[in-house]
């Protein structure tokens, strides 16, 4: 087959003697300032929520502890973070932020050099400005967690992956894949999805090679072909072997109550995938397990915008073929595969599959080049050039307004444990009790407060729970701080307990994320049983 289309505007525009591709890379270089302005600026702004302070915790034990601390995500984030830790100290939470957002940086130089491979140099441009500006990548970028990791990992396997596929042979450039995809598999399990995906399109490559190599077309040997394409992949399961008992164990111990709604996290995936969820109002507190989709003017444009841009770009992407045809091929994968498993493993989460950005991004800005094909002059190729570039700076100013709203209004970021701590300090009193509506919500209080009053976790099991009830209505103390986020069923049960032997005197709500409620009970001698 001669050389796809793209493949020919990609590399004449590369050509050296190209004078725009000093201009290209100059708008790359603001674009990737820009990507980090949004990343580094407000570290520190969101306190820690849950997650990311459960991830501190665990690097705070010695390295063998901080290595099995968890069976849900494999250790090479955790030990990139110990690390860090043992060099600026785990007090900043700006610092301690740092390397995910220089991952999150990295990401997307390696996106774009990704995007380069299967798209002219303009709409490859476009694809990195939909990636630097991400509101979604950005928050995420800002976190303790291994997603940015994830995300650099999947777009440097990708991008290697096409390099050592029929052009770079060289043995440095496979041992590069081999080791990138050791890490990827000890960063998130959801990396498999990438080695599988990068298994299926050498094996395929292969068997045509196979079918060359039986009609006498000159097809290189076989063997020393298979070994040369097959022999990182097997490296990579070899080498991560060690670990997949634990990882197994990880998917197994999975929490089951969340197998609902996987129709409504099919749709919104390109709506969290672009926008975050800093593009929709969430107005809390709302019904347990809904997203509030916020006002019809945010959503009803990037539903009108998105929709041509998935048809175009996956219009243009398959006429391309080879390279292209592989990446949309390996993001739809992890799509239908986590749909089809959903019921045993509810791994159908954004975050989950936030590695799939860069290639939603390419496919959005391959919309662009679906007139390309269209004779000059023609309306319907006029319409067809511009319905694209419109709907693709609607969406430019959509991520605008949602990083606006991530930055600057109360109702978004992380949940504000640094501001439940502080309301707590400025009322707490020597004897009080801490009660919080799950022990591991205690974790990031914790963080910004260590006070002297005692701190209980509501228990999970029901025989113990009502143990505990039964001793509160049996001797309340004279003050109980009630402190609910994640589990609303078994916080509003201990509310109702509180309430029946105690007087409510003061509470707060703090809005952000999934919320958090803060209420101050005192011992009302009327109304003690």
């Amino acid at each position: 087959m001669g050389r796809h289309w793209s493949d020919q505007r990609r590399r004449s525009a590369m050509s050296p003697t190209q004078p725009r591709f000093g201009k290209e890379m100059v708008v790359a270089l603001l674009l990737l300032a820009l990507g980090a302005l949004l990343r580094f600026g407000g570290l520190g702004l969101h306190g820690l929520w849950l997650d990311e302070a459960t991830t501190l915790q665990f690097v705070s034990h010695d390295a063998q502890g901080c290595l099995h601390a968890e069976v849900n995500n494999p250790p090479l984030h955790r030990m990139l973070l110990w690390g860090w830790v043992r060099l600026v100290g785990p007090e900043s939470d700006a610092l301690v932020r740092l390397p995910d957002a220089i991952l999150g940086l990295l990401a997307c130089l390696v996106s774009w050099c990704l995007a380069m491979r299967v798209l002219p140099p303009k709409a490859a441009l476009i694809a990195l400005g939909l990636l630097a500006l991400n509101p979604y990548q950005v928050l995420l970028s800002q976190e303790v967690r291994p997603y940015s990791l994830l995300l650099l990992l999947s777009s440097l396997g990708f991008l290697l992956h096409l390099r050592t596929l029929v052009g770079d042979r060289r043995i440095a450039s496979s041992v590069a894949l081999l080791l990138v995809l050791v890490a990827g598999l000890h960063s998130h399990y959801q990396f498999a999805w990438v080695a599988l995906a990068v298994g299926l399109h050498r094996l395929c490559f292969l068997a045509r090679s196979w079918r060359a190599g039986a009609k006498g077309l000159g097809a290189p040997r076989v063997g020393s072909e298979a070994l040369r394409l097959l022999w990182p992949l097997a490296g990579a399961v070899l080498l991560f072997s060690p670990w997949l008992w634990t990882a197994l164990s990880g998917l197994s111990s999975q929490h089951r109550g969340y197998t609902t709604d996987l129709l409504g996290r099919v749709v919104s995936l390109p709506f969290m995938l672009l926008l975050g969820e800093s593009g929709v109002v969430r107005q809390y507190p709302e019904t347990h397990g809904q997203a509030a989709l916020g006002q019809l003017w945010i959503v009803m444009p990037f539903a009108l915008c998105i929709a041509p841009l998935l048809v175009l770009g996956t219009r243009s992407l398959w006429r391309f073929g080879g390279e292209a045809r592989f990446l949309m091929m390996a993001a739809v994968g992890p799509v239908v595969g986590l749909s089809l498993l959903f019921h045993w493993l509810p791994l159908f989460t954004a975050r989950y599959l936030s590695f799939l950005s860069p290639v939603l991004c390419v496919l959005l800005a391959a919309s662009v080049t679906a007139h390309g094909e269209r004779r000059a002059g023609r309306w319907t190729g006029r319409l067809t050039g511009l319905a694209p570039r419109a709907a693709l700076v609607v969406l430019f100013a959509l991520q605008v307004v949602s990083l606006g709203r991530y930055h600057l209004d109360p109702r978004f970021g992380r949940e504000d444990w640094r501001g439940a701590a502080s309301w707590v300090k400025a009322r707490e009193r020597q004897g009080d009790l801490l009660l919080f509506d799950h022990g591991y919500v205690q974790i990031p209080f914790d963080r910004y407060h260590h006070g002297p009053a005692s701190r209980w976790g509501v228990p999970g099991d029901a025989t113990r729970r009502r143990a505990l009830f039964a001793e509160l209505r049996a001797a309340p103390p004279a003050r109980v701080f009630l402190l609910l986020s994640h589990n609303w069923d078994r916080g509003r049960e201990t509310f109702d307990v509180l309430s029946e032997v105690m007087c409510l005197q003061e509470s707060r709500i703090f809005r952000r994320s999934n919320g958090i409620e803060a209420h101050l009970f005192e011992r009302c001698p009327g109304r003690a049983r």
